[in-house]
């Protein structure tokens, strides 16, 4: 007996009408494209997300002339004065969607946006708007900022006034060392000492608070900076010490920074790389750019340091070795760390305990073409 073909039932129908229904007073998004990236649905939401552009997203148009009279209205603040180049990017991630991202449209509201692409070719894309979220991370990140300002001119007020004291202290055990230490016991000497050398470390980490306060307290002078010579002047500050090392840097490409800024980098960085490596039998350091890391470098075969405890190395006077071992502050990368962060840039290390380190950071480099030529300096 030949059976009859499947036939809808009532329920069937209901079912769908309800899930249309559903679909349709959703609160988020939703709009499905063909293979061909044509409009095939949309519910409300997106409709009046785009009501401006309406005439855009009947069914059959094609997404790309969707996005085109949304330039054409306006509609895409990200989009101002490089319209063809937003296009492009954005059928580009059409094409090869990579995940959730969050724009601005008109009227100043705030989405997420996410294309997935079907098995069969169609994308289906969701929007949720995240105008008050957006909000909300801008009044906290504004109230960040006021309590950074603040807590930076706490760190430079303080700081300044205990100059004075400090100063004091170390002015009258001078005299006391110029007018008395003929008449004072050894012991009364070595007491002395400690004060003297406290009074004058004390001295080092205020200066150190002072310069790393007045970073948030100062604009950013932004130019072309030839990295290959910022490196090669720092050196010139560590004359006795780089006489005893090997030292040699590779072709840098120039970058977009603060010179003044950039070159205080450079200098901590490659004072710390020869003062760690000054107990190796044979000091070596290295400068130069790495193309796969997109980053700059200082190298040395020194001292090192177990990874472990590489969280603590850019903070306010922390240390992972002992002043009696290696002399120091314990500030100089924090300030190092702050200056590559106020350049957008991120800075990290890689050691190990007795085989030296090698520090990285970013800055927005001015790769075009070949890098500079290669300047390098031997001892």
């Amino acid at each position: 007996m030949e059976q009859a073909p499947p036939v809808a039932h009532a329920d069937d129908r209901r079912m769908l009408e309800r899930l249309l229904a559903a679909f349709e007073h959703l609160s988020e998004s939703i709009v499905l494209t063909d293979p061909q990236d044509r409009f095939v649905i949309a519910n409300r939401a997106f409709r009046e997300i785009n009501r401006n552009v309406a005439h855009a997203i009947q069914p059959g148009q094609k997404f790309e002339d969707y996005l085109r009279a949304g330039l054409a209205a306006g509609n895409y603040p990200d989009a101002e004065g490089r319209e063809q180049e937003w296009l492009e990017a954005r059928l580009a991630e059409r094409r090869n969607p990579s995940g959730p991202v969050e724009r601005q449209r008109s009227g100043g509201r705030w989405f997420k946006i996410e294309d997935r692409q079907l098995p069969d070719g169609s994308t289906i894309r969701f929007g949720t708007e995240i105008t008050e979220r957006k909000r909300a991370e801008a009044a906290l990140n504004a109230e960040m900022r006021a309590a950074l300002k603040e807590l930076d001119a706490f760190t430079y007020s303080v700081s300044h006034d205990l100059r004075a004291p400090i100063g004091a202290v170390s002015g009258f055990a001078h005299l006391l060392r110029s007018a008395e230490a003929e008449r004072m016991s050894d012991d009364g000497l070595r007491l002395l000492g400690f004060i003297e050398h406290n009074a004058e470390r004390m001295a080092r980490l205020i200066e150190g608070l002072l310069r790393f306060s007045r970073l948030g307290r100062s604009d950013l002078h932004r130019t072309r900076v030839s990295m290959n010579g910022l490196a090669a002047e720092s050196l010139l500050d560590f004359v006795d010490e780089a006489a005893r090392a090997r030292i040699a840097a590779g072709s840098m490409p120039e970058c977009n920074g603060d010179p003044a800024l950039l070159s205080q980098v450079w200098s901590n960085l490659i004072g710390n790389a020869l003062k760690y490596s000054r107990g190796a039998d044979a000091p070596c350091i290295d400068i130069g750019w790495d193309a796969a890391r997109n980053a700059y470098f200082v190298r040395d075969n020194g001292a090192g340091f177990d990874m472990a405890y590489a969280g603590k190395l850019f903070g306010v006077f922390e240390r992972l070795h002992a002043e009696s071992e290696f002399e120091g502050s314990g500030i100089g990368l924090a300030i190092a760390e702050r200056i590559i962060r106020l350049h957008g840039g991120a800075i990290w290390a890689d050691a190990a305990p007795g085989q030296g380190a090698t520090f990285w950071f970013t800055v927005p480099a001015l790769v075009n073409g070949a890098p500079p030529e290669a300047r390098s300096w031997e001892n």
